[in-house]
């Protein structure tokens, strides 16, 4: 009796596990949901290193907490994946981005897009904002996207001329 119990339990969890191609596309699938059900804890890596700008309202620079780096980072050139998904996130000295998971580019595009025209103070039942307030928040939103590609270009934030003018009008 109980060595039939114990073979009946074994093949029921062969049963369950699947082979390794069905359990890759069943994380591959959670992986995905979790992209677009924690929409508002992604973070995006910066270009050539292992820096991390969370993409909510007041986005953070953070890096990944060591403990959950180390399973992420590709063996090769050491860098973590471009988009993850943190669970929290920790300010000490530094600011660290705990509880990871790697998701990915094309998964992250299609979600962004679409809280992009959201107003999700309106959506939380928060008051609307006044047609002031909107022109201030968008007038914020082209400055953080130009500062964003400025540093993406790599361009210097004062050039030479502007440090010459600079210089002129403190010397004058």
């Amino acid at each position: 009796g109980r060595d039939r119990s114990r073979s009946r339990d074994r093949g029921r969890d062969r049963d369950r596990g699947g082979d390794d191609e069905t359990k890759r596309g069943n994380v591959t699938a959670l992986r995905q949901a979790i992209c677009v059900g924690f929409c508002n804890r992604l973070a995006q890596r910066l270009p050539k290193h292992n820096g991390f700008r969370t993409l909510n309202d007041n986005a953070v620079l953070a890096e990944v907490h060591p403990s959950s780096a180390r399973p992420l980072a590709n063996e090769i050139t050491g860098l973590l994946p471009e988009w993850i998904v943190y669970h929290e996130l920790v300010a000490t000295t530094r600011v660290f981005l705990r509880n990871v998971c790697a998701v990915e580019a094309p998964w992250v595009a299609p979600v962004t897009e679409r809280l992009r025209g959201v107003d999700l103070k309106r959506l939380s039942g928060g008051r609307v904002a006044t047609r002031k307030a909107r022109e201030e928040e968008a007038r914020r939103e082209r400055a953080k996207e130009a500062e964003r590609q400025r540093i993406e270009s790599g361009a210097r934030k004062n050039d030479d001329k502007a440090v010459e003018d600079a210089r002129a009008r403190y010397l004058a």
